[in-house]
């Protein structure tokens, strides 16, 4: 139907904080951006904005009584620059596609705007979590096929991709993503479902761990690149108005509204009296105020964080402190917390005592039971971190096949390129099996190989000549619906 060299199939990984795409048989993936969009309501004669994807009127829309307002979705890196009462949506969550809406977008980016390519001509080639639900992956599919007219798709669990991509068709896969990590054995090429442990412990996990942290230790605040100084005539008049105001607060909120939005001036006035005045300022809901600080956040912890060989304990040990500079020019001393924070992915029990009371960290059991998964990381007594997962997968396989994947312990996601990780999980691990197995951790010298592992996975599978008898095609799909997607993408 589509031979790897007749047709360029389009490899798409939709990762909970970012997406990749580009073209089967290539090495790496042309475009990685957020995946996140930026949404706001704008009157029909101001829909044009500079980078926007393009404006829908959206159905739920909860201004009925404006019949002439759109909602603008703004894709790819489009959202990173500063719009008023500009929402941050992820559409995906710990793996799992929950707005279907925000992701036809991100899509439409990646494929018409990034790629510049017509979707009708491209089959597609799709990474999906281990633990995708069966309504979401025909969501998905309607998606593909109804909306971007693709010719053909192929779903693949993001595991096996990962595998693929280091020249194996079985493993013991260890995912360690933005918003999840997970431990999978993948043999001859399909996904043994009863061995799929999982958790909430992942790269965002570590992002807000890290943040507490380093407030904790008296670091200053993380203050996002769009708040530049105000201007001394706006910060007058706002003095003005709020002495002659009865209330003054440092934020200004609707209650009628279901998100809070923030001023860049701490004194404004929240009296309608100040109205005036705060229509100069700059409104900016805290949506994007924490993905604009979480991207800061992210950025101290891939340039100073790093794995310790044995399990961190900082009492009684001098650690010396690192310097990061922050976008306004403030300086961060990273002492302790670069080893406490990636602590966090093998003993989660041991960080959350040294945060504060109101973290919340959500368990392995909530995140199982919430994606309908049939794990049994809840009740592995070693569930708390990555070792758990590990033995979870392991001892859910056959006891013919356990030494082969001890052997063959696959490293992929973001979150393995922690120097010295492979050498701890590999420790770890070992520690918990008999001397008969031997635990050999499978990465690649190039950290890009390891962070794309998926999408280069889906990179050399849908370039084999063979493939082409293993799409699923839009015919199929109007004849037998989403219903065959079980048989021809297991």
């Amino acid at each position: 139907m589509y031979g790897g060299d007749e047709v360029g199939a389009v490899v798409l990984d939709f990762g909970t904080s970012y997406t990749k795409t580009g073209f089967a048989g290539e090495d790496l993936p042309k475009g990685v951006f957020p995946t996140a969009v930026g949404t706001v309501w704008s009157n029909t004669s101001d829909s044009k904005h500079v980078g926007s994807s393009q404006s829908v009127e959206d159905s739920k829309s909860e201004t009925s009584s404006s019949s002439n307002k759109k909602k603008l979705y703004h894709a790819g890196f489009s959202q990173t620059y500063r719009r008023d009462y500009m929402e941050i949506e992820r559409p995906v969550q710990h793996g799992l596609i929950n707005d279907f809406d925000a992701l036809e977008h991100i899509m439409d980016f990646a494929l018409r705007r990034h790629l510049h390519l017509d979707p009708k001509e491209h089959p597609l080639m799709l990474s999906e979590a281990d633990y995708q639900t069966k309504d979401r992956r025909a969501k998905l599919a309607e998606l593909t096929f109804e909306r971007f007219d693709i010719p053909a798709v192929f779903m693949c669990k993001s595991s096996v991709l990962a595998c693929f991509s280091t020249g194996r068709s079985a493993a013991l896969v260890l995912d360690v993503g933005g918003g999840h990590s997970s431990a999978s054995v993948v043999h001859d090429g399909y996904l043994l479902t009863r061995s799929l442990a999982n958790s909430v412990v992942g790269g965002e996990a570590m992002d807000a761990a890290l943040e507490r942290l380093l407030l904790a230790s008296g670091q200053p605040s993380i203050t996002p690149r769009y708040s530049p100084p105000l201007p001394s005539s706006f910060t007058a008049s706002t003095s003005s108005a709020s002495a002659s105001s009865s209330s003054s607060s440092s934020v200004s909120a609707s209650s009628s509204s279901s998100s809070a939005l923030v001023s860049m001036d701490e004194s404004e006035d929240t009296s309608s009296s100040s109205s005036s005045s705060s229509s100069s300022s700059s409104i900016i809901p805290v949506s994007y105020q924490n993905f604009m600080r979480m991207e800061i956040v992210r950025d101290i912890k891939e340039s100073l964080c790093r794995v310790s060989e044995t399990p961190f304990d900082d009492s009684g040990v001098k650690i010396p402190s690192l310097v990061y500079e922050l976008p306004d020019g403030k300086v961060i001393e990273v002492g302790s917390e670069r080893f406490a924070c990636p602590e966090l992915l093998f003993s989660p029990s041991d960080v959350e005592k040294q945060l504060d009371s109101s973290f919340t960290f959500p368990g392995p059991s909530a995140f199982t039971s919430s994606s309908s998964s049939s794990s049994s990381a809840s009740s592995s007594p070693f569930a708390s971190g990555l070792p758990g997962l590990c033995m979870s997968a392991f001892g859910a396989c056959d006891v013919d096949l356990r030494k082969e994947m001890a052997g063959n312990l696959v490293l992929t996601g973001g979150g393995t390129l922690f120097p010295l990780f492979p050498a701890r999980i590999t420790r770890d691990f070992q520690a918990h099996l008999p001397p008969a197995f031997k635990v050999k951790a499978v990465t690649s010298s190039s950290p890009s190989e390891r962070r794309f592992g998926a999408w280069i996975g889906g990179s050399i599978l849908a370039s084999l000549g063979t493939f082409h008898q293993m799409w699923f095609s839009k015919q199929e799909y109007e004849e037998h619906g989403a219903d065959l997607l079980a048989r021809k993408c297991p």
